[in-house]
């Protein structure tokens, strides 16, 4: 039996202004970054332990995601935080180390302290909005900073399930506060004077937040935004296995996933069995109507793209209505659904003659938040090292992003940086360099004498010649030029020492 909670309101002023929230965590954050990354964990513990005990109220937060079930909700959100949870636990500390390191010969200790950058405004999305935010703000809490959380499209409900559990488990309720899904709230935020801001959203949302940055002095940003996602098929693929993947990524969570499939860009030698399998997939398949914002975003698109050439093999179109999923055979580049930003289930198939041609052709977007390609391993993987992706997936879709070991980022019109993984926890801080002289000699000090030139020159041959004759035949230039200084060698030339500037004084 689950526990009974106190209502979240009577903990919870969410009406209060937000310049008293940006005051109250910004005084509590310079106390919790003063505690041990193990201090920090304490709550974490806690909050994963009650998450697993207690997951109806966040099941019931996620039950109004249109087309989204309760097992989808537990597999693809609650279950994802949890493990994102265990890894911080796991490896957090280790992360977030101070390393310290003292190169051979260089007479220098360098040390790298990750400190939090202060306060961080977190932007949910409404598609994922307990998985996706609440990583986030795991990974800020961890690194030793406050967070400002504003919750995407009806994403309030899992916020506050969310923000309600870290404060029963521990957290200071001053650290983490709620903002309002009014768009506003975050450009009065940045007006206000936050350290970083983490969104997940839309391009169009991406491009407004950095707008309300540029007025502020530079502060950091990560941003995962718009996704149009290629599908490569290769000719050694698996076809039953990407037909049943594309299908599920077509489906999950309405397909409303910014990784989802997009595009399929196929082989032409691949192509009859890739249609006959994707037409047996969905013969029978009950079409649902599409939603109002998705039809009137993909109507035109759709007419357009039937005009110049392309076939709807799945779904169905009329004046006014679009039952999908929708899939499309014969797409090309130039057309613009395939490269809009679509939340809806949609399928573009573009026919390819090789790999050179398929690159073209995925480079024709601008989005680069993802991949799929199905294929053997060894083209596949050297197809992944030529895309320009923030996450490249070989043989599953969408699923093995889920991973808390996964870094997630993007790339071009998709956006920056990374959120996840040890990564992502280190996006969380700011690095702090401390390099200090442990050796006594200055030899930058020194002035420059008649054959210091000639001795650089040979230094750089000897640490960074092409090969062993190189560097041998410069150190016995060296040692020679050594050895005729004889008697008449500056007894200074080593430098400034601190032996040598007092007895210097003396005299």
């Amino acid at each position: 039996m689950e526990p009974v909670e106190q209502p979240f309101s009577e903990r919870f002023n969410a009406t209060q202004p937000l310049e008293l929230s940006v005051a109250q965590a910004r005084a509590s954050q310079i106390q919790w970054s003063r505690q041990t990354v193990e201090h920090r964990l304490y709550a974490i513990t806690k909050f994963r332990h009650s998450l697993a005990a207690s997951p109806s109220r966040f099941i019931h937060a996620l039950s109004h995601l249109p087309g989204r079930t309760s097992i989808e909700s537990i597999a693809a959100e609650i279950i994802p935080l949890a493990d994102a949870a265990r890894f911080l636990l796991r490896r957090a500390e280790r992360i977030l180390r101070p390393r310290v390191r003292s190169p051979l010969f260089s007479g220098l200790r360098i040390t790298v302290d990750h400190r939090p950058h202060g306060l961080v405004l977190i932007v949910g999305p409404s598609n994922y909005p307990l998985f996706l935010p609440g990583v986030q703000v795991l990974q800020a809490l961890v690194a030793g900073n406050a967070v400002l959380l504003k919750p995407g499209k009806d994403g309030t409900p899992a916020a506050m399930a969310l923000i309600s559990l870290l404060r029963t488990s521990g957290i200071d309720p001053t650290l983490i506060h709620l903002l309002p899904e009014d768009n506003d709230a975050v450009h009065e935020a940045i007006a206000l004077g936050v350290d970083q801001v983490v969104l997940t959203g839309s391009a169009t949302a991406g491009k407004a937040i950095a707008q309300s940055m540029a007025e502020k002095p530079p502060r950091p940003a990560i941003m995962e935004l718009s996704g149009s996602d290629a599908v490569f098929i290769l000719s050694s693929a698996d076809l039953y296995r990407a037909v049943a993947l594309l299908q599920f990524g077509l489906e999950f969570n309405g397909s409303a996933t910014c990784i989802a499939p997009r595009r399929v860009l196929i082989i032409r030698s691949m192509l009859e069995k890739f249609e006959h399998l994707l037409m047996s997939r969905f013969e029978d398949y009950k079409l649902s109507t599409l939603s109002e914002s998705a039809t009137v975003q993909l109507m035109p698109l759709v007419r357009d793209a039937l005009t110049r050439g392309a076939r709807l093999a799945v779904g169905s179109i009329s004046e006014n209505k679009l039952l999908g999923p929708l899939i499309l055979m014969h797409t090309t580049p130039d057309m613009p659904i395939m490269s809009a930003d679509v939340m809806a289930p949609v399928l573009c198939v573009h026919v390819v003659a090789d790999l050179l041609e398929a690159l073209s052709a995925y480079n024709a977007c601008p989005f680069r938040l993802s991949a799929t390609i199905f294929g053997d391993s060894v083209p596949a993987n050297s197809l992944a090292r030529r895309l320009d992706a923030g996450c490249i997936v070989i043989n599953d879709l969408i699923a093995p992003t889920a991973h808390p070991e996964v870094p997630f980022t993007a790339r071009g019109e998709s956006g920056y940086g990374t959120t996840r993984s040890a990564e992502g926890l280190l996006a969380m801080t700011w690095a702090n360099v401390i390099v200090e002289r442990t050796g006594r000699t200055l030899h930058h000090l020194r002035k420059p004498e008649h054959h210091d030139q000639q001795i650089l020159l040979l230094l750089l041959q000897i640490l960074h010649g092409a090969d062993l004759t190189v560097r041998l035949r410069a150190l016995l230039t060296l040692t020679r030029i050594f050895m005729g200084f004889g008697g008449t060698r500056n007894p200074n030339r080593n430098g400034y020492t601190e032996a040598g500037d007092k007895k210097r004084q003396s005299l």
